[in-house]
């Protein structure tokens, strides 16, 4: 993949963008997200919160509190991108996303929501997941008995499944969720603490990343775009990518 100029700059927006919403939502100080190259085989890009202090800016998680009757429970929150361009070449897109909630003292999460736009591709698993990391012994064992795909791979390998690696699928490229609903839900369903105006906050990140995905989704099928615009009374010219498939991949992929 290539780093170019523009596209460390793309980054850098969206790593502004969500340490500015961080900032309004979360009352403790935070790791701030960062936009880096990493050195690897293969360069990659990838926006994920550091402390500032850190010459290696090693990947960092937010920290969530929650003020419980008997003492508080902090949880952490990982959160990793890896960015490149989308298939224009002038948009940056996310490649992968790792965002995981989970006790500050467990390794482990409880249960992390990923995205990798090449899994679906290789192995037919969804691209957009969540994958929780608690047992259940009537669900593995519905994933130990098939002779079939992922379940005969464990039987080659002589292992039993864990919950952790079902696959939930959660739209897709385009309808995954973002960074923002995983925050509200830590803030209606576990009580997390925030500041005043938070709400508003998180609703407004969650609003502009739809925004820019129906509008990668409107680059999927655009004459289907068109045609719904037209419905709705507007005028809309053919322009000069007017007759382009639509991505039919993108919108065929779990």
């Amino acid at each position: 993949m290539t780093i170019d100029a523009e596209l460390l700059r793309q980054a850098s927006d969206f790593a502004h963008e969500l340490n500015t919403r961080i900032e309004r939502v979360l009352p403790d100080h935070q790791p701030q997200f960062f936009a880096q190259v990493l050195a690897t085989s293969k360069p990659s890009l990838t926006v994920t919160p550091v402390r500032p202090d850190d010459p290696d800016r090693e990947a960092q998680p937010l920290t969530l509190t929650i003020q419980g009757r008997v003492r508080p429970q902090p949880l952490h929150l990982r959160a990793l991108f890896w960015c490149c361009y989308d298939i224009t070449g002038r948009y940056l897109t996310i490649e992968r996303s790792d965002l995981g909630l989970g006790l500050a003292r467990i390794a482990e999460p409880l249960f992390r929501v990923e995205y990798d736009r090449n899994m679906n591709r290789r192995n037919r698993l969804p691209a957009a997941h969540v994958q929780v990391h608690a047992h259940r012994d009537e669900m593995t064992g519905l994933m130990a008995h098939a002779d079939e795909q992922r379940p005969k791979q464990r039987w080659r390998a002589g292992r039993f499944p864990r919950l952790s690696e079902f696959h939930f699928p959660v739209g897709g490229d385009r309808y995954r969720p973002c960074l923002e609903d995983l925050i509200s839900i830590a803030v209606t369903e576990l009580g997390v603490r925030t500041k005043k105006g938070a709400w508003a906050a998180l609703e407004e990140g969650r609003a502009e990343w739809r925004r820019r995905q129906l509008a990668a989704a409107v680059r999927d099928a655009p004459e289907i775009a068109a045609k719904a615009l037209r419905e709705e009374g507007w005028s809309v010219r053919a322009g000069s990518g007017a007759g382009r498939h639509e991505r039919t991949n993108r919108l065929q992929e779990i």
